[in-house]
């Protein structure tokens, strides 16, 4: 039973990851706007880090995907999960309100209680993942029963997800709402 909530949290944070990173990815001028708000550079500066941390959380979602059972990248991993619940607290107390660009053009979430209530929920699901990979004897990967059981309706979630977002996306562009 503890396989496979240390496989299923593996399996959580890497999507979430992957999917904010790609997002960010996508608006990178509009994250770069967040990354002024904490980080006082100047505007060329801060599209070179949007760039980055985009590409870094990506990086790290799809490297979990495809190896959760590595030690020292769950390690990173809660780390960055880390950051991002500085970030959302940081955000909460200092800037409540204000576009938090968490998953790029997917959401319109703001900085507030929800917002660090969600970057908690990561970085516990990563610290669960983190002392499950730093326990176990054995290695989980994508042969595993136990990720493989884990995986199977999370892809199917996110592939839903995904699809209610492009069908959003396509009614908010066709509506002249972003023009």
């Amino acid at each position: 039973m503890t396989e496979m909530f240390g496989a299923a949290a593996a399996v959580v944070v890497a999507v979430v990851l992957l999917a904010a990173g790609c997002a960010k990815l996508a608006t990178a001028g509009e994250f770069a706007t967040t990354v002024q708000v904490f980080i006082p550079v100047p505007r060329r500066a801060a599209k070179v880090l949007a760039w980055f941390l985009a590409f870094w959380e990506a990086g790290l979602g799809a490297s979990t995907l495809l190896r959760p059972g590595l030690v020292w990248l769950a390690f990173t991993v809660l780390a960055f999960c880390g950051g991002l619940l500085l970030v959302a607290i940081l955000g909460l107390l200092r800037h409540r309100g204000r576009e938090c660009n968490c998953f790029g053009g997917l959401s319109r979430g703001r900085f507030g209680g929800w917002g660090a209530g969600r970057a908690l929920a990561l970085f516990l699901a990563a610290a669960l993942h983190t002392w499950y990979v730093n326990g176990s004897a054995g290695s989980p990967g994508l042969g595993d029963s136990a990720y493989s059981m884990a995986l199977v309706p999370v892809v199917v979630l996110v592939g839903f997800a995904v699809m209610q977002a492009a069908d959003t996306l396509t009614a908010i562009r066709t509506s002249g709402v972003l023009e």
